[in-house]
């Protein structure tokens, strides 16, 4: 994706909604409100520009996930099935790997050393260190494991303590309630002794709609209930008893964060 510099030069507008959302100055793209000093004017901020980007040409596909990981700062984004890294602000993105399915939203999660894709079908994996020239040799898909003699098809991933946490995805089934999580800093979700991790995240039994997690807590929501864990010293994750609730999630994309604190669509 190439991108080149785009400037809104002189733009000022006011605080408040025009009728046309075109005209509206609360909807502005990299604009910042600075104050005006001088006294006895109608308005007391205008609206300053940024240096900004634009795209002049468009990827294909819609746009299924966006991901800024925090090793190396690098925006992963996912268009259709094809998955793209882009390294800076004038860089190409560089095409990573390819999913099964392209269609609805894909999970994303890193834990310093790779980087994960769930997009309901498979797990994917790609190696965060490597450069634009290396990383789509990187990338392969990762088999979780099979349970109750099914394949487990991932939709929703999370790290939390350098471990990530899948789910099963398919409704209707025992392990639509459970979650597998794996090794520390790894993407194998076996024991040494080569058993699967898994646990029991089903309070009720109702099917899983999002995995969150938010500072050291790892949130369980389900269509008509969630669940809170938290990490432990000697079981991997503990169920905090005191916030289990009867609360469901409505909408898988609604799941949001905002600093440790979670929001979602209640059912």
């Amino acid at each position: 994706m190439a991108t080149e510099p785009f400037y809104a030069d002189d733009f000022v507008g006011g605080s408040y909604d025009y009728s046309a959302k075109g005209e509206s100055a609360q909807r502005s793209v990299n604009l910042f409100p600075e104050q005006i000093e001088a006294q006895g004017g109608k308005t007391n901020f205008c609206l300053r520009s940024v240096k900004a980007l634009k795209t002049w040409k468009a990827i294909a596909g819609s746009c299924r996930g966006l991901y800024f990981d925090a090793a190396q700062g690098h925006l992963w984004a996912v268009y259709g099935a094809d998955v793209y890294r882009i390294s800076g602000p004038n860089a190409i993105a560089v095409r990573v790997g390819s999913l099964a399915i392209d269609t609805a939203r894909v999970a994303i999660a890193e834990n310093g050393i790779e980087i994960v894709f769930a997009d309901g079908q498979n797990l994917y994996k790609a190696d965060l260190l490597a450069d634009d020239a290396t990383v789509a040799s990187t990338w392969s898909a990762v088999s979780v494991g099979t349970f109750d003699d099914e394949d487990i098809v991932p939709a929703n991933v999370v790290q939390l303590g350098r471990l990530f946490f899948c789910d099963g995805a398919k409704k209707g089934t025992a392990r639509s309630g459970t979650i597998f999580y794996s090794q520390k800093n790894s993407t194998t979700f076996t024991a040494v002794d080569g058993v699967l991790n898994f646990f029991d995240a089903s309070s009720v039994p109702d099917d899983m709609v999002a995995l969150a997690a938010v500072g050291s807590r790892l949130y369980a929501l389900r269509t008509r209930s969630f669940d809170v864990y938290a990490l432990g010293d000697v079981e991997i994750v503990s169920r905090v008893e005191s916030v289990a609730s009867e609360i469901g999630c409505a909408a898988r994309c609604s799941v949001a964060s905002i600093g440790e604190t979670l929001f979602w669509l209640g059912s």
